[in-house]
């Protein structure tokens, strides 16, 4: 009887050309309704990321292709297709009251994004930093609060940034007087005193970095010509293992935002790439010496909080009391204590140095706002220092010194260290007119229109959402000319008082560095407390800002730092896990201001 069905080998070749179209459609970015995006990019199955590429070939940047991206566009709202096969458009957002606005008044409409907290929770499972703001969170939150209270700046982690700061100092009288005027790099010194620093703080142990710069110095400096100017080259130091280490570990999540399988990458580097596998593993038995001994210190009946020279002896100290009080058994090696320290680290690792290798530039570079500043500071701090001492720790920070704190404000903002905050979307929300579904990454820049460049022009009707009547009211006190938002400017976060005195004033206008809100950093610092309450102020902004200041007072108090020549001037970026400048070259001159 004949049959009307078709040969297997004839079947086969078409359900395998219509399952590859439904997997290349399915594949196809899929945009948002209402939302301006770039038509080609919806045509392609990679989307935006050819563009994204190209861009990054061309300025060593990543993050700020989608500032312009929105710029291209002309729209402070769009959204971008990085991600193919099955994966949502990520929304960015270019403006910096509507990210004010998210980052503090909506956040039970936003929460902590995957593309930054994916990684975090592969990385240090058990803190509370890659989690959304639920009860882990709040847990992790409460472990850590007081190592960010004034009590603990002053007494522990000051001590410790101070007697760093001087080691530095050291090593570059030692430095600029071999360099005899001429250029050399300090990108590294800045990362070892952070590093330094931050190790001491939250173990009480010496890393040893500048000490080995130091040592290095026995060996003759070495001349380059970079741009046709010379340079001096100093050798290298050589650092512990399990330093080197830990700095493998922190510096992992790169794999991630690197890429296109992003935390998944890095996933599977952390559990099979030699190397970095055998560094987690010398990470954890370094963090459960340190936790040991701290133990050991505080388990006896004589030992108090008062003996507390660091965040790790902090937590002990406070679990082996209330333990006793309770009458429970002690629990100090906590996953969750482990993942938080390690997770303290990640300050001094590339946002502090980051930030304060763009503190240097911008000195050099403006060679009128340093005179301003070491005036300011020898002003400010000759009646409380001895007759060529350095000023004390105690000098620094109970003396009020607006123009410093301008300077440290308005690096943070011009140093983009961090180009972004991310958050995701837990509910369908509507932002300038936009509808934004939920489970959405977006990306609230720290740069672009109305952050450095004029902002697009937006009525407050379309700034209300939700229910309310009106739109809410500018959070800043001061209005700046949109057309100096790229100028580095201390003096846009002073206010004039009716006396005629100058009064720092944080509220003058956005800086989204550090983050804001119950998700800002936990690793950021100022103590402008008499100006804004502390639960304003990202608890760690307080110890990253402590550390800037007195390692620019510190610095600045010593020497002055000559003008360079153009080509060894440049601001070129490059981003890595932060936004950092290609180039770190200071000429020294020793000008002690006491």
């Amino acid at each position: 009887m004949p049959t009307n069905l078709l040969p297997w080998w004839l079947l086969a070749p078409v359900a395998i050309i219509i399952v590859a179209y439904l997997v290349y459609r399915a594949a196809m970015p899929t945009p948002l309704p209402g939302i301006p995006y770039k038509t080609i990019s919806a045509s392609r199955l990679f989307g935006d990321l050819p563009d994204m590429l190209n861009y990054m070939t061309k300025t060593k940047q990543t993050v700020s292709f989608f500032a312009s991206h929105c710029v291209e566009l002309n729209s402070p709202v769009t959204q971008i297709f990085i991600r193919p096969f099955l994966s949502k458009p990520w929304v960015i957002i270019t403006d910096s009251r509507e990210a004010q606005d998210i980052l503090l008044r909506r956040t039970r409409e936003f929460d902590r994004g995957e593309i930054f907290g994916h990684p975090f929770r592969i990385v240090v499972p058990h803190a509370g930093a890659g989690h959304r703001t639920t009860s882990h969170w709040r847990e992790s939150r409460r472990l850590m609060a007081d190592t960010m209270s004034p009590g603990f700046l002053r007494n522990v982690a000051g001590p410790h940034n101070h007697s760093d700061v001087r080691s530095v100092i050291q090593l570059w009288k030692a430095k600029g007087a071999a360099a005899k005027g001429r250029p050399f790099d300090i990108a590294s010194d800045l990362e070892e005193v952070m590093n330094d620093s931050i190790f001491a703080v939250a173990f009480g142990v010496s890393r040893g970095g500048i000490d080995a710069k130091l040592e290095a110095l026995s060996y003759p400096p070495a001349k380059e010509i970079v741009h046709g100017h010379e340079i001096i080259v100093f050798p290298t130091a050589t650092r512990s293992a399990v330093y080197e280490d830990i700095g493998k570990v922190l510096g992992s999540p790169e794999i991630a935002l690197k890429s296109p399988f992003g935390a998944w990458h890095l996933a599977f580097a952390l559990r099979f790439y030699p190397k970095l596998r055998l560094a987690v593993k010398r990470k954890d038995r370094f963090i459960q010496q340190m936790l040991d001994e701290a133990w050991e210190k505080f388990n006896r009946p004589t030992s108090s909080e008062t003996d507390v020279k660091s965040a790790a002896e902090f937590l002990i100290a406070r679990e082996v009391a209330q333990s006793r009080k309770s009458g429970r058994k002690t629990q100090y090696d906590s996953p969750m204590v482990k993942d938080e320290l390690f997770l303290f680290l990640f300050a001094g690792f590339d946002t502090g140095p980051t930030t304060v290798k763009w503190g240097f530039k911008f000195l050099t570079r403006h060679q009128e706002v340093q005179a301003k500043l070491r005036r300011a500071l020898r002003e400010s701090l000759k009646d409380v220092c001895a007759q060529g001492e350095l000023p004390t720790l105690d000098a620094i920070h109970s003396t009020k010194i607006p123009y410093l704190d301008a300077f440290l404000e308005e690096m943070t903002r011009l140093s983009h260290t961090s180009l972004s905050n991310g958050r995701i979307t837990t509910q369908d929300v509507e932002v300038l007119g936009y509808y934004i579904p939920k489970g959405i990454e977006v990306w609230l820049m720290n740069v672009g229109p109305s952050q450095t460049a004029p902002p697009f022009d937006i009525s407050d009707s379309r700034r209300k959402s939700g229910s309310e009547s009106e739109a809410p009211k500018s959070p800043w006190t001061e209005t700046w000319d949109p057309h100096s938002l790229a100028e580095f400017m201390p003096e846009r976060w002073l206010r004039t008082r009716e006396d005629g005195t100058s009064v720092f004033d944080p509220q003058a206008g956005p800086n989204h560095a550090f983050g804001v809100g119950p998700r800002g950093c936990f690793d950021a610092a100022v103590e402008f407390v008499d100006i804004i309450t502390l639960a304003d102020i990202p608890k760690g902004r307080r110890l990253a800002m402590h550390t800037m200041k007195t390692l620019f007072v510190l610095v600045l108090w010593e020497f002055e730092l000559l003008p360079l020549p153009t080509e060894l001037d440049s601001f070129a970026p490059i981003d890595l896990l932060t936004h950092q400048p290609l180039m770190n070259y200071v000429r020294l001159r020793s000008h002690p201001l006491g």
